[in-house]
């Protein structure tokens, strides 16, 4: 929606790439859930969901470093933060999702 909002054609690298790890992280805590009621064998999905939110991390502050470096039209730099920030929150949310199943596991254990 927020690419349609803002006309972008078509995304960065950067912002396929962050598109990406929203995906794995997906298919991550899925396969954690789908294991939940056995309590077992979660941990490697949870982790991989930390690692990717860490290297999402970098990726996306060296994008928009490279919005202000690279002097674009100052209105594209803000389109550009905003789409960076939102995936960024969104790979947030899921590393969240990946704590709160972490802690329901070890509160069982």
């Amino acid at each position: 929606e927020t690419l349609q909002i803002y006309d972008i054609k078509a995304p960065t690298e950067e912002a396929r790439r962050l598109a990406a790890i929203l995906d794995e992280q997906t298919v991550e805590i899925l396969a954690a859930l789908q294991k939940l009621e056995r309590m077992k064998g979660l941990d490697g999905h949870l982790k991989r969901v930390h690692d990717l939110e860490n290297e999402a991390d970098g990726l996306s502050r060296s994008a928009i470093g490279r919005l202000f470096r690279d002097g674009q039209d100052a209105l594209e730099v803000i389109k550009w933060r905003d789409v960076y920030q939102s995936l960024e929150e969104s790979i947030d949310a899921a590393e969240d999702a990946a704590e709160i199943i972490a802690r329901m596991v070890h509160k069982n254990s």
